[in-house]
């Protein structure tokens, strides 16, 4: 009976500690010295920034992209299934209120798998924007839900969306 308490014990950590070693994954974004993320000839190099999602200590996966001001956040979130989703947030576009952010959504496997680029802020006027605040859900049949409602900063409301709510499902 102790022996097979042990093993069970023994079982139960092994299973914790890949449970704990799969949760571990970060993600963080640094600028990129070797340039790739945007156009060729593109005159902001510190627009250029890369993606790395990592297990502990191990480089897991990278991406080179492009995001106006050398500005973009990232996070990862695990869905009811265990399974990895990056969420990406940049922007496009440089001027006095001309930037427009977007969120991608990538599935972590093997590679980053884009699965949704959605439009989450962008000017609404001269000195006026709207953008979207989102709650993400994790629905039980797996996958991501966006609850996205709108929101207006200013008066000026030329080329805000319609919806005042959306919801966008992630597989």
């Amino acid at each position: 009976m102790l022996k097979m308490t042990k093993r069970l014990l023994l079982l139960l950590g092994l299973a914790l500690t890949a449970v704990t070693a799969q949760a571990q994954l970060q993600a963080e974004i640094k600028e990129d010295t070797n340039p790739v993320g945007c156009p060729k000839n593109y005159p902001f190099r510190e627009d250029n920034l890369r993606l790395f999602v990592r297990d502990g200590n191990s480089k897991v996966l990278e991406l080179p992209f492009c995001s106006s001001y050398g500005s973009a956040e990232v996070s990862i979130e695990r869905d009811i299934k265990e399974q990895n989703f990056v969420l990406l947030r940049y922007g496009t576009g440089r001027g006095t209120n001309v930037r427009e952010e977007f969120m991608k959504v990538f599935k972590a496997g093997a590679k980053l798998e884009e699965r949704q680029n959605f439009k989450c802020s962008a000017p609404s006027g001269f000195t006026s924007r709207w953008l979207y605040d989102f709650k993400v859900l994790k629905p039980s049949a797996g996958g991501l839900q966006f609850l996205l409602t709108l929101r207006q900063e200013g008066t000026e409301t030329i080329g805000t969306p319609k919806e005042k709510q959306r919801v966008i499902n992630v597989q």
